[in-house]
């Protein structure tokens, strides 16, 4: 798989399994036995069928969910992405009631491909921003400066 190749896999990742909302999709983008590493979730998800519960349920939490990617790279098995995260907090969501509030979370995935598709997935993402966002934290810092 060429660079190019790689770029186009992350990209076409993010807009049929997490902008269309299909997780079916994930097939075509993910190694039966995937292992995906969410910032929010204690132990990896592993399995295409595991993941495939965890978009969906991503899905059903946020009905307008939209990933906007920045920027990709690729590097040998390697490709990552800078996107932002976006939807209307409107059912609960990591024990905090709906707000209604619009959200925009950053992140960063890293992926390793194997055979064409992603067999590793790790999903970096900004959990403090997004509970700040809903108001379940304050703004500010680790330091108490805000801005």
């Amino acid at each position: 798989m060429t660079h190019e190749q790689l770029k186009d896999l992350i990209r076409r990742y993010a807009t049929d399994v997490w902008n269309q909302g299909d997780p079916a999709a994930l097939g075509d983008f993910v190694t039966t036995d995937v292992v995906y590493h969410d910032a929010a979730e204690a132990l990896p998800i592993r399995g295409i069928d595991a993941l495939r519960a965890f978009v969906a349920g991503h899905q059903e939490q946020t009905p307008d969910l939209a990933l906007e990617v920045q920027e990709v790279l690729a590097d040998g098995d390697m490709g990552a992405c800078r996107y932002v995260l976006t939807g209307r907090h409107v059912n609960p969501f990591m024990g905090v009631a709906p707000t209604g509030k619009a959200l925009a979370v950053p992140g960063m995935n890293l992926f390793k491909v194997r055979d064409g598709k992603f067999c590793e997935i790790w999903a970096d993402w900004n959990v403090m921003a997004l509970m700040v966002q809903m108001g379940a934290a304050p703004a500010g810092n680790a330091l108490g400066a805000t801005r």
